[in-house]
């Protein structure tokens, strides 16, 4: 039993310096892509630390990329989350959206979100009606400049967007910073549609 306790601490002391065991590569890999490392670096023991029972011990943000990380983690061919930056600062939720695309490419991701930021990073967005029909699909900034012109669906998604942004739809003119540039180059409004990534 000595032994055992002697080869458990070693084994401790080796994960916590960030050597790679089985699995560990790919632990690390979502923890990066849910920009969650921080939640790793934070714990005594690292990848062998101990997170309290339902994350009580995490922010409300560090909470949402662990739970990020371990969606990612089941390499699903099919994925789908809900808000999954909800919780998340700006900066941050722009890093997971971009992470989130590059890890996702190949298989099929559905994020049902208001996210002007994810939203970008999306292959392609579909708005919804109350009643689960479709009322526009294009990407984020193809919606936003079919609006400009006057397409009645792309003018519902720029009013969801603005709407959930807090502005009204006239008042979120594209790059226009008073009305929330998000600095990804879309105007800054945000949408409720529900989205297609890959």
């Amino acid at each position: 039993e000595a032994e055992r306790a002697g080869i458990d601490a070693v084994d401790q002391d080796v994960r916590s310096a960030a050597a790679r065991l089985p699995g560990d590569g790919r632990l690390l890999t979502a923890l990066e892509v849910a920009d969650a490392r921080d939640v790793l670096t934070s714990l005594d023991r690292g990848l062998a630390g101990m997170i309290t029972e339902k994350g009580r011990s995490l922010s409300g943000g560090q909470r949402q990329r662990v739970a990020l990380a371990r969606a990612l983690l089941t390499e699903a061919p099919a994925l789908v989350l809900i808000e999954p930056t909800s919780a998340l600062d700006s900066h941050t939720e722009s890093r997971v959206a971009r992470r989130l695309h590059a890890a996702r490419r190949g298989r099929t991701t559905i994020i049902a979100t208001e996210s002007p930021l994810v939203l970008e990073a999306c292959d392609e967005v579909i708005l919804l009606d109350d009643a689960g029909r479709e009322r526009a699909r294009s990407t984020h900034r193809e919606l936003l400049a079919r609006a400009r012109r006057g397409d009645p669906s792309a003018l519902d998604y720029r009013a969801v967007v603005a709407r959930a942004y807090g502005e009204q739809p006239d008042d979120c003119p594209p790059g226009d910073a008073d009305a929330g540039d998000t600095g990804s180059g879309d105007d800054g409004c945000d949408t409720d549609r529900r989205e297609v990534t890959s």
